[in-house]
């Protein structure tokens, strides 16, 4: 396997041959680099890298240094291209297993969330809780209870009546069937309007 040599002080690119002097040597082809905790809980430490490095042992997450990486590359110390495919493949392998296990803890805290909100609901309305439930459980991110809103509407739309005189055609929209009468209007000339009560 041909793989070029990191260079000292530059941050290393997936398939360099990396050693990490942190705190013993790690030495292999590395597959890649993440934040990830700062090395003490200080005040203003923020995100470190971390370096995942195929060693002839087998994979290993270590802090990634400014320094402390090699230049040349000992075959000798390295893994074999089957190993490494090995390793990556594994990886792969661990990465689908633990999205599976997020995505099945998110959907349990969904049914788990559902269920609470189904119970208050429930207990809300048996214990005659008014409006400020359904406010608190929505500030709080929260779907309150279904409830009726009542508004005000008001629609207006250009309709034709067949009639002889105006005082006719005025009493036949009085009895006529208002919806029926809309259906025959195009949607872009109904004008609907509405407010609270």
């Amino acid at each position: 396997m041909t793989t070029p040599a990191a260079t000292p002080g530059i941050l290393p690119a997936p398939g360099d041959v990396v050693e990490i002097q942190t705190p013993e040597p790690t030495y292999g082809y590395l597959l890649g680099t993440h934040m990830g905790p700062p090395a003490a809980l200080a005040p203003g430490a923020g995100p470190r890298p971390y370096a995942t490095v195929a060693t002839a042992a087998g994979v290993r997450i270590v802090p990634l240094p400014a320094g402390g990486i090699t230049a040349g590359a000992d075959p000798d110390r390295l893994p074999t291209a089957r190993a490494v495919l090995a390793m990556l493949a594994d990886q792969a392998q661990r990465l689908r297993r633990r999205q599976e296990l997020a995505e099945a803890d998110r959907r349990a805290d969904q049914e788990w969330r559902d269920s609470l909100v189904e119970d208050a609901h429930a207990w809300a309305t048996a214990n005659g809780l008014c409006d400020a439930f359904d406010d608190f459980m929505e500030t709080h991110g929260l779907p309150g209870r279904e409830r009726d809103f009542q508004f005000n509407v008001e629609v207006s739309a250009p309709v034709t009546i067949s009639a002889t005189t105006p005082e006719d055609a005025e009493r036949q929209i009085a009895g006529a069937d208002i919806a029926a009468l809309l259906g025959d209007c195009a949607a872009e000339d109904i004008n609907i309007s509405w407010s609270t009560f």
